[in-house]
């Protein structure tokens, strides 16, 4: 692991450095602590609030020491802290003026996790991200995700998987005390399998250590996150896989150069092919139903069936809700229920409407953007991967994600903006 994390003289104990492990337990740290203290028997709510707690003053605690010059912020990051300012207006007129909240939350846990879990998290990368972090940051995520991988595939197999007449015939989750509450839930543990599936195929596309003991290496890791989407059974992460497999596709075949560590066309087609023959291996061995398989087939079949999914309905109340207050939104969360949409461009929408959307989509594009640029090798293997893992990101925030509960997502989105401006896009660069 100290190979990994620590090369080129690239140390988490140089000043400048040490948010970057801190970054990483924000983001992926979660389902790896969540799944251990469900092993050990040990109630993780308080002590998640104390972990919580540490990262937001080690964070606070980075950028004091650091003392960055706060015009940082007025580069590659400025459209998505624009956007946050104004959302964090609707968030606290919502939560501490309307009283609105989601059902067992209350009003420090829905603002602490968003200017704590979420915009502090933005503001330490646009203050003290330099283009020397890349290499370190992204082994961080990826030690954090590797780390999360094991620890949910052992929960899977000691306790969260053994309630079923198989391992893959129903969904694992850690459920809360509360009813309709989950301390470790399946769609955290499904991304954790598509993320490491992403690395690894970004990995291999790339040519990374392109030799036979990476390659059955990476085999077994691949089994590792196959098996952890399967176990979680939810459709995002699979989709955001199959999206990132697409966006690597599309990315070699269209490229007319690329760099010496960028994916090639024959790299991507083999770990893909390695991926797909892991997937095909899985279903052929196991005997029993697969649940998320099933899901897929109810998805595609539903409109002759004439189910209508929770989704759905969702969608629908978000669009109604938006139309409603087209112009600066209708509140933080859905008019039934208070609900979120689980689309975070919907979510966006009934939040800051048309005045605030502008800064949302620009920041969109800046994230696409800085994952076509990885995609193509401008920060090496570990930028094709990083890309990757972005696209599965994205997708589950089309699906799964919120913005003001979503750390991982935006820990990345911010990580990826300024990862573009790498070789000075937009103007930029440190």
């Amino acid at each position: 692991m100290t190979e990994i994390l620590i090369r080129k003289g690239a140390a988490f104990g140089s000043t400048e450095r040490w948010y970057v492990p801190v970054l990483a337990i924000t983001a992926f740290g979660y389902p790896f602590y969540a799944a251990l203290f469900a092993m050990l028997g040990v109630s993780g709510g308080g002590l998640n609030l104390i972990i919580r707690a540490i990262e937001v003053v080690l964070l606070l605690a980075a950028i004091v020491m650091a003392r960055p010059s706060f015009l940082g912020l007025l580069g590659p990051l400025a459209p998505l802290i624009a956007f946050f300012s104004i959302y964090a207006i609707r968030l606290i007129y919502d939560v501490l003026v309307l009283d609105v909240l989601m059902i067992y939350q209350t009003k420090m846990y829905v603002l602490g996790y968003f200017f704590g879990l979420t915009v502090l998290p933005a503001l330490t990368l646009g203050l003290l991200y330099r283009d020397d972090h890349f290499s370190v940051l992204q082994r961080a995520f990826f030690v954090m995700i590797l780390l999360g991988n094991f620890v949910v595939l052992a929960y899977a197999l000691t306790g969260g998987a053994l309630n079923y007449a198989g391992l893959f015939a129903g969904r694992t989750e850690q459920m809360g005390a509360l009813e309709g509450t989950a301390t470790l839930g399946p769609i955290s543990i499904g991304m954790l399998g598509a993320l490491l599936c992403a690395t690894i195929l970004g990995r291999l596309a790339s040519g990374h250590r392109a030799n036979l003991s990476w390659w059955i290496a990476s085999m077994a890791l691949l089994g590792v996150g196959l098996a952890n989407i399967l176990f979680g059974a939810s459709r995002g992460p699979a989709l955001g896989l199959i999206a990132a497999v697409l966006a690597l596709i599309l990315r070699t075949a269209f490229s007319r150069r690329r760099s010496e560590h960028g994916a090639s066309f024959s790299r991507s087609i083999a770990a893909i092919a390695l991926v797909a023959a892991g997937i095909f291996g899985i279903a052929s061995a196991y005997e029993g139903s697969i649940f998320l398989f099933d899901r897929f087939v109810l998805l595609a079949s539903r409109g002759d069936l004439g189910l209508v999914e929770d989704r759905d309905t969702l969608y629908s109340i978000a669009l109604r809700d938006f139309l409603s207050s087209p112009l600066v939104g209708s509140s933080y969360v859905l008019s039934f229920d208070n609900a979120l949409p689980h689309n975070v461009v919907l979510e966006a929408m009934i939040a800051v409407g048309i005045l605030g959307l502008p800064f949302f989509v620009w920041s969109g594009a800046r994230f696409i953007v800085g994952v076509w640029r990885l995609l193509g090798g401008c920060n090496g293997s570990g930028g094709v991967a990083v890309g990757l893992c972005a696209v599965v990101l994205g997708t589950v925030g089309l699906s799964s994600s919120s913005i003001s509960q979503s750390p991982d997502l935006w820990c990345f989105v911010a990580f990826t903006i300024m990862s573009a401006s790498r070789s000075g896009v937009w103007g930029w660069r440190r």
